[in-house]
């Protein structure tokens, strides 16, 4: 070993880290050499001197027990600060939650009772259209109700109720069968200058909510309401407001 050996080795040796061989190396070494035993002696009385130097405190008791405490002691001390900490946390993420929930749930609900009112007023516009295209406007003509209520006697399951508003505007021009919502129902025609109107009628069911409905459809405008046991759906491309005004002509007692 030389004294380049020597001096990565010093430290280990000073510390008595190095195997036997190695330190017998060294010893061997500082034997011979002045250089690296004076270099030696230096670092030694250097360590010896830090030693005395250095002040020792006693560990607090608390700390003492807390060290002696098995592994699992100090991970379940951090578990419960851990939980402790994010309790409030976990608390508002369960609260919302459940305020998502609510919100999706409410969601659900207004979207099953509008879906099927959309899907009705398409049934409606699509009548109204086929009835203009078809030139099947009609199957009594006649603007005389006495005419027109008593022609669907026989053919529904219901009698449907048919007045004539030609003093407020809305002459009726006869009546037919349609079929709309899985069922025959009656359309009454009326007309507002040259806009056709079709007034779909048939009786609600019992439990059916008093729902009013609005709607534009492919340039259609399209009203529905109930009016004692009968559903009504209007639908013309006559402007909202004289449509709205029709309605409540039939609405009326």
């Amino acid at each position: 070993m030389n004294c380049q050996d020597v001096e990565i080795h010093i430290h280990g040796f000073l510390d008595r880290e190095l195997e036997l061989g190695a330190t017998l190396e060294v010893e061997s070494h500082l034997e011979t050499c002045t250089s690296c035993r004076m270099k030696f002696q230096e670092l030694s009385a250097m360590r010896t001197a830090m030693q005395d130097a250095m002040s020792y405190h006693r560990a607090p008791d608390s700390l003492r027990a807390l060290l002696q405490k098995p592994p699992y002691s100090v991970r379940e001390q951090n578990r419960k600060q851990h939980k402790s900490l994010f309790a409030p946390w976990r608390m508002l993420a369960s609260v919302s939650a459940v305020a998502v929930l609510f919100l999706a749930v409410g969601i659900g609900l207004q979207l099953q009772e509008e879906a099927p009112l959309d899907r009705l007023s398409e049934e409606v516009v699509a009548s109204h259209v086929r009835s203009l295209l078809a030139a099947h406007l009609t199957d009594v003509a006649s603007s005389d109700r006495h005419t027109v209520k008593p022609w669907f006697e026989g053919k529904l399951d219901f009698s449907p109720p048919v007045v004539d508003l030609s003093g407020q505007g809305f002459p009726l021009i006869g009546g037919r069968l349609d079929y709309l919502n899985a069922r025959a129902v009656t359309a009454l025609i009326y007309r507002r200058r040259q806009h056709v109107i079709n007034v779909f009628i048939w009786p609600k069911d019992a439990d059916e909510p008093q729902v009013e409905y609005n709607v534009t459809r492919k340039g259609y405008n399209v009203i529905s309401f109930k009016s004692g046991e009968m559903n009504y759906w209007v639908v013309s491309d006559l402007n909202k407001k004289e449509l709205a005004e029709l309605g409540n002509l039939l609405h009326a007692p």
